[in-house]
Formats: C-alpha cells, structure tokens, sequence
C-alpha cells in the first residue's frame, strides 16, 4: 500500500487508534491515504485543511477526513490534543454502497460522537466481546455519517477538481512509491505531469512544505520505523530508506527528531 503506510494487525478490527496532543503553532504534515480517519477532539481546538477546504474542530467535535483526501492541521489553541481513529474501507463498503459514502467533514451529532467516544472506551478497557461491540458502534456510526451527509449534500469521497490538488496528490503517491529510489524533483514533477518551477510553487502552497523536505519527511519516517524494528543497522537503513550518505543521513535524522538514528535503535 502507498501513501500514509498503515497496518491493521487485527482481521477481527481493522482499525488503527491513538491519541495526538501537539503545542500551538505544531500540528501534522500535509498527507493522503486510502482509509477514512475521523478525529475527536479531547482538548483545545485545532484547524484542519482537506483538499482546499478548512474547518476548525473544537473540543467534543469530529473531523471526518474521507479517503484519499490531502490533509494537514494545526493547532489552533495553546494545546490540542485529539484521539486518531483510522477505519479499514472493508468496514463500511461491505454494509453500504458507494453512492452512498458522503462525509460531512465537521460533526457535532452527539449520537455520532457518543458512538466515537463508546470506540475509545471499549478499546481502552477491553470487555469481553469488545471487538464486535466496536464494530457495530462502527456500523451505526457510519449509517449516521452518511445519513447526515447526504442530508447535507456536502462531500463525499471522490478527488477534488482543483487540479493542483490533483497534481500534489499524484506527487505524493508517487514520492511513498518509489522513496527507495534515488528519485529527483525532476522525476517527481514529471510523475505529476507539470513543469518543475509550477510544481515546486504550488506543492509548497498546498502542503507547506517543499518537495524535498516533504520527500525527506517520508524517508525518514520509513527510516525510524525500520530502526525501532531492529532489522537495520544505521547504514543500512540509510541505504534502504533512499539516502546515499549515511552520515548526511544523520543530520537529517537530528534535525527532525532531535536525537541521533542510534537512540531510536
């Protein structure tokens, strides 16, 4: 799978959760993936931009980011902090219909909400039967989703016509395909179908970042996955994560996570 790397260990649940808390003016990159990701906020408040739509959620409210969307936040508060619940496709296509699938982005149904917030206590306290208790909140939550957004007629799961989003989409799959690879901007603007200076300026507009920051950014995630695991000397994983000077490696590494590729091994 490309775009935002995700495994769902469990085939009884497939979902992915955790808890995010970032300082005001900190946030996450602009990225895509191919499942749907609701977050709930528990503290402050936070502005999240999708596609070329921007919304600010506030505590006890739901951002609904549907699949394949580019997505960035930031906090909007001194602090924020927010539960991250990320849905395997499989979940909601099995029951319903893709004409059916649209999103309201914002949510504030404490129906929904309650559902949302019945997920997080069964996977903290763990019952008996727990995985098909929060499988059926999923269901009932996704029945009021959609019945919500079709009432609303406000988004569903397609790409926006916005073709420079389009364009930094392509980007961006193409980058988490082939980051491996000693790819150049040159190559990544060619994937996209632009010239590199029009490129370059709109995926800075779009994601914040240039595109070699942002292609750094997705090495060095792989790079920090690959050392946590062990199955990697520094080297190595250098080498595996498409950079060709370990020592330039570690720099980059510092300067990103603030510690050294060794103290992640």
């Amino acid at each position: 799978m490309y775009y935002e790397h995700q495994y769902f260990l469990d085939d009884d649940l497939k979902i992915i959760h955790h808890i995010d808390r970032f300082k005001k003016g900190s946030g996450f990159l602009a990225h895509i993936q191919y499942n749907l990701e609701i977050l709930l906020m528990r503290k402050g408040s936070a502005e999240i931009s999708i596609d070329d739509q921007t919304i600010i959620v506030k505590e006890n409210e739901l951002c609904i980011i549907p699949p394949n969307r580019i997505h960035k936040g930031f906090t909007h508060s001194e602090c924020c902090e927010y539960h991250c619940l990320i849905i395997d496709h499989s979940l909601y296509d099995n029951w319903f219909k893709a004409a059916e699938q649209k999103f309201p982005l914002k949510c504030t149904d404490q129906a929904i909400v309650n559902a949302c917030k019945s997920v997080f206590n069964l996977l903290e306290q763990k019952p008996r039967y727990y995985k098909q208790e929060i499988n059926a909140h999923i269901i009932l939550m996704f029945a009021n989703l959609f019945r919500l957004g079709n009432e609303q007629s406000v988004t569903d799961g397609s790409a926006s016509d916005n073709h420079r989003i389009d364009m930094t989409r392509a980007a961006i799959i193409y980058m988490y395909k082939n980051f491996t690879s000693d790819i150049s901007i040159d190559d990544i603007a060619n994937a996209a179908g632009f010239s590199k200076y029009y490129f370059c300026r709109c995926f800075k507009e779009i994601t914040g970042q240039t595109p070699l920051n942002y292609l750094n950014y997705i090495r060095l995630k792989s790079a920090k996955a690959l050392l946590k695991s062990g199955s990697s000397n520094i080297t190595e994983t250098a080498l595996k994560c498409g950079f060709n000077n370990a020592s330039y490696f570690c720099k980059l590494y510092k300067k990103y996570f603030g510690k050294s590729p060794k103290q992640d091994m």
